[in-house]
């Protein structure tokens, strides 16, 4: 447990390795569309990670301005904690918010493919 413990702290290396993006990618494409959304995340460059950010970043926005409903479906769905929604939500600028939310989702989903990768190889 120790190790899978390291390699959820450091979420900067699990950014970089090819295996856990690509699982990261599946993952955000199976729950996005579990809520009806497909995101284009295919023909993605080396630096996989910030290209995914700048990809949804977009779909993000328009969910929080013109799908709330499908939105905290999603929320939901990928296990963001609603205190932490909740903050994010008290946030002025919607662009803001847009990006944090980016961010959480993928931080949240990337420690999802990380367990299942550590249990997958135990």
């Amino acid at each position: 447990m120790d190790d899978l413990n390291k390699q959820l702290l450091n979420m900067e290396l699990a950014k970089k390795q090819k295996k856990l993006l690509e699982g990261l990618i599946m993952q955000l494409q199976k729950d996005f569309n579990e809520v009806g959304i497909q995101p284009d995340l295919s023909n993605l460059p080396p630096a996989i990670y910030d290209d995914l950010k700048s990809r949804l970043l977009p779909v993000i926005q328009e969910l929080i301005e013109k799908h709330s409903d499908k939105f905290f479906i999603l929320l939901y769905r990928i296990d963001i904690p609603e205190q932490a929604a909740k903050q994010v939500f008290a946030m002025d600028e919607s662009i803001a918010k847009a990006e944090r939310f980016t961010e959480m989702i993928l931080e949240r989903e990337l420690k999802k493919v990380i367990i299942k990768y550590y249990f997958v190889n135990k």
